[in-house]
């Protein structure tokens, strides 16, 4: 049995996997992201109908900040308009609106 109260090796020990696990993975998740986000930049030439759908999906379903991702938006509007996309055409000009009506509302 042991003593309770000579467990300090135990917490060292667990503090120290801890950092050693936390480290490791706050570098994985955020070299995953900046990966996730240089891919829809490197697209942003050359966009297509199911990249532009996704990317006005994402920003319509997780509330991602319009002025922050006004460039990807403008330019998934601007394409769908060009290339005729008349349904993603209308949900990039939705969001499109509401981010001119953030950029004013920003400016005031």
């Amino acid at each position: 049995m042991i003593k309770q109260n000579n467990n300090s090796h135990v917490k060292l020990f667990n503090r120290t996997l801890i950092k050693l696990l936390v480290l490791p993975l706050f570098l994985f998740v955020s070299t995953f992201a900046l990966a996730n986000d240089t891919s829809l930049n490197s697209t942003l030439n050359k966009l297509d109908f199911k990249t532009t759908q996704s990317l006005v999906n994402n920003i319509r379903a997780n509330k991602l900040d319009y002025l922050i991702n006004q460039q990807k938006l403008t330019q998934a509007f601007e394409i769908s308009k060009e290339r005729n996309w008349s349904t993603l055409h209308l949900e990039a000009a939705a969001l499109y609106a509401e981010l001119l009506f953030r950029q004013e509302e920003y400016d005031a």
